[in-house]
């Protein structure tokens, strides 16, 4: 939850960043961002490790209990991980990566992920514990992916495209605001018109 919310501020604060073509300042947040990221998940993660009872008060069901049990030494191995690869994914959208990095999610899950959990499922008859293990061998491909392309990433490239976003937005503000004023003047126009044609009626 926490490295969720720190990446999707990073976001909008390297966009912005971008966007006035401060490329030093952007690496910075971006650089900081993933530390937090980092220290948060291994926190949160150690906090699971003494809080490992907890499942107890989920549930009364042995059967689900013993298969959560079974669960979450996947969860704490990998925890960070998924928040790296979240993170990630933050930082690429805010580096006009969007097609880019949704496509590889998409491409991940159909080819990897969904076939391991089918065959941890349907062949090896594994119960939530193939599924968990599927899901964060998908979500490591991912996050390695992400990575690689977030470390690769062209800055410069990525502060035209902020750019050319922010120019649009404007434009598209100045022509309402102009579309307004039109509309304003065209209906003073009219009312004066009619108030004229009132006058020579009279």
């Amino acid at each position: 939850m926490i490295p969720s919310c720190i990446g999707s501020a990073a976001e909008s604060r390297v966009s912005y960043q971008l966007s006035k073509g401060n490329i030093e300042v952007a690496k910075q947040v971006s650089n900081r961002c993933m530390f937090l990221t980092g220290i948060t998940s291994v926190v949160g993660t150690s906090v699971l490790v003494f809080c490992f009872n907890v499942i107890y008060f989920v549930t009364s069901d042995n059967d689900l209990e013993n298969m959560l049990m079974g669960v979450m030494p996947y969860i704490l191995l990998c925890q960070p991980m998924i928040s790296l690869t979240t993170t990630g994914a933050y930082l690429n959208r805010a580096l006009a990566m969007y097609q880019r990095s949704t496509k590889i999610e998409l491409l991940v899950t159909c080819l990897v992920t969904l076939p391991l959990a089918g065959v941890s499922t349907f062949v090896f008859g594994y119960n939530i514990s193939g599924l968990a293990a599927a899901l964060f061998i998908g979500y490591a491909t991912t996050g390695l992916v992400i990575l690689a392309i977030y470390h690769n990433a062209d800055w410069e490239k990525a502060v035209r495209k902020n750019k050319k976003i922010a120019g649009e937005v404007e434009s598209s503000k100045l022509n309402t605001g102009v579309d307004t004023m039109d509309t304003q003047e065209d209906a003073n126009n009219s009312s004066f018109n009619s108030a004229e044609m009132v006058g020579v009626l009279v």
